[in-house]
């Protein structure tokens, strides 16, 4: 009640200043900011972008098919010039002595255009979101850096892993962070550390890298009072310990700490909700393990979702339910899933971190019907999702989160092509990989893959039942107990 009655009060300010014809818009940009963030904060993106376009005309900024043009062609001049620069070092200094922006028209300009690329994004408006980046990056380059540089050079990072550029991608979100050293901008901090830390970097480095900066993010929201942001922050961080392999239980307790503190119709309420309850049905406490209901969310709900952010969170709901079926080795209704989203996530939302884990949700299960098949959907599908891979790795992942998935889908590749001794090798390297890099669920999942394959070719039982044995260690150490039992009971009844 509180917050609602803060929340008009302070509309009704903003009315007030806006109704006030004798003040110019720049008098009158504080309030039209509230409002925007607000609407925001509100979950009302679409009104939040109409309102960002009244603001821009009263500012002189368009866009015109000729102005939209010379934004597209500097962008890709620019490209073209950091393709040649031989050193992130000398491309670092180009953009750090940058001059000061002082055109005041398009310092405000830029805090709202910051603005809209975060909408942008929630509604999964790709055209639009590129073509604010492309005048964002334009102006800064011509006219300098200002107080929104941070940010602007975050959402260019993005744009260079919409294109799968990930090097260009982390170059320039080094770029972003090492510029929140030169301008005390503590909304901005936070907002650039989300960005780069969630949607850039996870493609380059280990996605446990992003977890320890997501904090620091959502101490640095909380501190300046932007509390939506903070929240992004811990849902980040909740996204990078279920990739890494964090202990579920841990990742459990974090959810019940926050959750209540989030309203349910908040967006990212709704998304920390999904997320929460596919942790407590991987741990096995839930009435049905592949069904998202129970103490976090239900996923009735998703039918009852009707608001501007409803397709943000379905394909959020849909890219969690695929993991789960995952692990619960739910192959059937895992491979019709597959089948229906095929790369929508990745589409709709370009640099999420979740989409490091949409190619082995989908992939895993499309070999598996693949092998059983030989059905030439699945085959076509499952190489499209490996190929997939392939490049990703090609593109700069190769030292980050999908090495060791590349390696299962080669194996499952070979063994789609007869060649035993080819799988077993990719095999033995994807769960050396993935042990080593702390994936202990993906290192589970690999054991129990391997000893599938040995069962199915009756190569080795006794090789087989410690495979399943060290799969069960592993999710045991991960807390899928479900998962546990089902392998217990497996090893009861093969071996």
């Amino acid at each position: 009640a509180g917050s609602l009655s803060r929340r008009r009060d302070l509309e009704r300010w903003c009315e007030e200043i806006l109704c006030r014809n004798e003040l110019t818009i720049y008098d009158k940009l504080r309030a039209y900011i509230c409002l925007i963030d607000s609407m925001g904060k509100n979950d009302c993106p679409d009104q939040a972008v109409d309102l960002c376009r009244v603001v821009l005309e009263n500012l002189d900024c368009v866009f015109t098919k000729n102005q939209v043009g010379r934004d597209e062609e500097a962008m890709s001049e620019r490209l073209e010039a950091i393709a040649k620069i031989e050193h992130d070092d000398e491309y670092m200094q180009l953009v750090i002595y940058l001059p000061l922006m002082d055109d005041r028209e398009k310092l405000q300009s830029m805090t709202i255009l910051t603005r809209l690329c975060g909408y942008f994004m929630i509604l999964q408006d790709k055209q639009s979101f590129a073509m604010i980046v492309s005048r964002m990056a334009r102006w800064t380059f011509h006219y300098g850096l200002s107080l929104e540089s941070p940010v602007v050079f975050a959402y260019y990072a993005i744009s260079f892993i919409i294109r799968g550029d990930f090097a260009a991608g982390a170059l320039n979100g080094w770029i972003a962070l090492s510029l929140l050293e030169e301008f005390s901008n503590r909304k901005a901090k936070a907002r650039t550390i989300f960005l780069v830390w969630y949607y850039v970097l996870p493609w380059s480095r280990h996605i446990r890298d992003s977890e320890r900066p997501l904090i620091a993010g959502y101490h640095f929201a909380t501190d300046c009072g932007d509390t939506r942001m903070s929240f992004f922050c811990i849902f980040g961080k909740l996204i990078a310990d279920l990739i890494s392999g964090r202990p579920l239980r841990q990742i459990d307790d974090v959810c019940r700490a926050f959750v209540p503190q989030i309203a349910q119709s908040e967006l990212v309420g709704t998304l920390m909700r999904i997320l929460w309850q596919t942790v407590l049905n991987l741990i096995g406490q839930c009435e049905d393990v592949n069904k998202l209901v129970g103490e976090g969310w239900n996923e009735l709900e998703i039918a009852l979702e009707e608001s501007p952010h409803s397709p943000y969170v379905k394909n959020h709901f849909k890219a969690f339910k695929s993991y789960l079926y995952l692990f619960n080795g739910e192959h059937k209704r895992s491979v019709d899933l597959a089948m229906e989203r095929q790369d929508q996530f990745l589409e709709d939302n370009p640099g999420s971190a979740l989409g490091l884990i949409d190619l082995i949700s989908r992939g895993m299960p499309l070999f598996d019907a693949a092998q059983r098949t030989k059905k030439k959907r699945y085959i076509n599908a499952s190489n499209k999702i490996r190929k997939t891979c392939k490049t990703w790795l090609q593109n700069g992942n190769g030292v980050g989160s999908v090495v060791h998935h590349g390696m299962l889908f080669d194996a499952e590749k070979a063994i789609l092509e007869g060649k035993v001794e080819d799988a077993k090798g990719l095999y033995k390297r994807g769960i050396a990989f993935a042990s080593r890099a702390g994936f202990v669920q993906d290192a589970a999942l690999l054991h129990e893959r391997y000893a599938t394959f040995l069962l199915s070719r009756k190569i080795n039982s006794e090789e087989a039942r410690y495979h399943l044995e060290r799969a069960i260690i592993f999710y045991q150490e991960w807390g899928a107990q479900s998962r546990v039992q089902f392998i217990k009971q497996r090893v009861s009844a093969q071996l």
